[in-house]
């Protein structure tokens, strides 16, 4: 049943964003600066979320949290993963100020953030007591 209800959502994800792009005129650009910060707050929740729960199971599964240590885990991740965003978003608007080609400036956010999220969830979250 749950994995309907995740393959729903994405199908209405996929159905719902080339009509907001379309409203924005087809660029990119406006596409970004239409979203507001609600909407991005939330994507970047439901993205801590479901990294957490797949993180639990599949990647850190020989050191599972069970009980209460999820939610204290859950919040931890939520604090180690909010660095990262920023230091995301630090390095993408630094690269892009040096070399403005977005994808690269997105490629190396995503990098720094990748590796920060990776290295302190697997120090502070998941740690072995």
């Amino acid at each position: 049943m749950l994995r309907h209800a995740f393959a729903a959502a994405f199908v209405l994800c996929l159905a719902g964003a080339p009509a907001k792009a379309a409203r924005c005129g087809g660029d990119f650009n406006s596409f970004i600066t239409a979203m507001t910060a609600e909407a991005q707050a939330a994507g970047a929740i439901v993205a801590m979320t479901s990294n957490f729960i797949m993180n639990n199971f599949l990647t850190y599964r020989d050191q599972r949290l069970k009980g209460f240590a999820i939610l204290r885990g859950l919040i931890m991740f939520y604090i180690v993963c909010s660095v990262g965003l920023l230091a995301n978003v630090g390095v993408a608007f630094s690269v892009y100020d040096q070399e403005p080609i977005w994808w690269l400036a997105g490629a190396a956010g995503a990098l720094m953030g990748v590796v920060w999220n990776y290295a302190m969830s697997g120090l502070f979250v998941w740690r072995k007591r």
